[in-house]
């Protein structure tokens, strides 16, 4: 079974559980809307950045191996085509790792797979009235309002831990561009005294 099914799976199981739950059609609503379609959403965002983090290691190693091979294929070489494959696989290595440090595509799955998982649980332990939910005797009123809570909670703070991790990313960078150009400016002045 592909894993696009299993998740398909999870939801729709999910969603018979809601259905039974004493709750009325307006909470039932909130868990599909606020919960339910967000753990979906978390689930499409791993499977994606997960395929382009792999799709783009996969190329840059496959083709970083590939070029001392072409480099010392005979017949390439006597054709004069070998230092140009050679190239443009040193090039498409470049770009791939690139686009990956640039764009964090493995930080980003793994980011969101623990969102979605972090929902997951959440879920179970409302629908089981354990752990937090414990002293409830059912799913209206307290335990209700405490899972919609639990849940916002775990969205703020993943997008809080997000954003930090990016800005702080991102300000690294700046300093490291900072630095370079500094040091550029100061050989280039060095070199025309």
């Amino acid at each position: 079974m592909s894993f696009k099914k299993l998740i398909e799976e999870k939801l729709k199981e999910s969603i018979v559980l809601i259905e039974q739950l004493q709750l009325d059609e307006v909470k039932k609503t909130q868990l599909k809307t606020n919960w339910l379609k967000s753990i979906g959403l978390m689930e499409y965002l791993t499977k994606t950045n997960y395929l382009r983090y792999n799709i783009l290691n996969l190329t840059s190693i496959i083709a970083g191996a590939l070029i001392p091979v072409i480099l010392n294929i005979t017949y390439l070489k006597e054709n004069d085509c070998a230092i140009q494959l050679g190239s443009i696989l040193g090039v498409i290595v470049s770009i791939s790792i690139s686009i990956n440090q640039s764009y964090r595509f493995n930080d980003r799955w793994r980011h969101f797979r623990y969102i979605a998982e972090a929902l997951k649980i959440e879920g179970e332990r409302f629908f089981s009235l354990s752990e937090s939910y414990y002293s409830y005797n059912d799913h209206n009123g307290g335990a209700f309002k405490q899972f919609m809570g639990n849940v916002e909670k775990i969205k703020e703070e993943q997008i809080h831990t997000y954003i930090q991790k990016v800005l702080k990313e991102e300000h690294r960078q700046e300093k490291k561009s900072d630095t370079t150009t500094a040091n550029k400016s100061a050989a280039a002045s060095e070199s025309e005294e």
